[in-house]
């Protein structure tokens, strides 16, 4: 005579440990379903804020794009530049209403050796962007005139 004995305690655990495995992916399933929500929700408030915004409230314009501004930052900090021309070696901007001027130039430096080069070419970079305005008819010598990076104040 057979005996179920051994048998049935197997049968009984299968389902078990089936039905565990299957509850943990359930609950997998569900958190990735409420957090993909919750992210889907928060993307699509931020872009209704973004569309609802009204222009000249909560907007700034600078270099000729209109981009919200976070609440918390005054409107005024955002400052609303022109701008005059962008190469590969420098960019121009000027400030709205003034004699203002940002020059960015863009030198090249890959490693502490070449620190040299690199002072070489944002002199001549910056030599460079100011007969690009002289040629414009902008008297540089008493337009107000700042540069990224800094470094390019002493050369």
């Amino acid at each position: 005579m057979y005996t179920l004995k051994n048998t049935s305690k197997r049968h009984t655990q299968r389902p078990r440990s089936l039905i565990v495995v299957l509850l943990v992916l359930l609950l997998l399933a569900g958190a990735s379903s409420v957090w993909y929500y919750r992210h889907r929700t928060a993307q699509t408030r931020a872009q209704q804020k973004v569309a609802s915004a009204k222009p000249g409230e909560n907007t700034a314009t600078s270099e000729g794009h209109t981009f919200p501004v976070p609440e918390e930052l005054p409107k005024e900090a955002v400052k609303n530049y022109t701008l005059i021309t962008e190469n590969e070696q420098f960019k121009i901007r000027k400030g709205e209403n003034s004699n203002t001027y940002i020059i960015t130039l863009y030198p090249i430096v890959n490693n502490a050796s070449q620190y040299s080069t690199y002072k070489d070419q944002l002199k001549e970079y910056k030599q460079s962007a100011l007969k690009y305005l002289t040629d414009k008819g902008t008297n540089i010598n008493t337009a107000d005139i700042t540069y990224e990076p800094q470094d390019a104040n002493t050369l």
